[in-house]
């Protein structure tokens, strides 16, 4: 089950990362309605995406994974509900809010267990691989 939920944290925070990467693109040309909220909420998403990943990651703050999650299901229960979306938006909203409230209820529940993995000495050694793939 572990696999899964890795599997499904990179998938939502390479959501997140690619919503922040295309903000400058969508202000530029003017697709944003109000562009200091847009980028607001692009800065937001790639909190989330990097809180997604590395906590969880490293060993460090894993709380942090859950939380980021949590907040990932409430930027798009807020998305669906102050925009007028089509029905690829809302099957495109529902699969993200399906996959981030299994990651948080999965990683939530593995925080409080105690099976969350704990890694003894080898945390900033992940962390210097965490930063080398996000760089990449």
């Amino acid at each position: 089950m572990n696999a899964v939920f890795w599997v499904l944290q990179g998938a939502l925070a390479a959501l997140q990362l690619l919503s922040f990467a295309s903000m400058p693109y969508l202000v530029r040309h003017g697709h944003a309605r109000r562009p200091v909220g847009a980028a607001a909420a692009a800065t937001f998403g790639l909190c989330c995406g990097l809180g997604l990943v590395v906590p969880w990651l490293t060993g460090h703050a894993q709380v942090l994974t859950p939380i980021a999650a949590t907040a990932t299901v409430l930027a798009v229960v807020y998305d669906s509900v102050t925009n007028r979306l089509d029905t690829a938006d809302v099957a495109f909203n529902t699969t993200v809010l399906v996959m981030a409230v299994a990651v948080a209820a999965g990683r939530f529940h593995d925080l409080a267990s105690g099976t969350a993995p704990t890694l003894t000495g080898q945390g900033p050694l992940l962390g210097g691989a965490a930063l080398l793939v996000l760089t990449i």
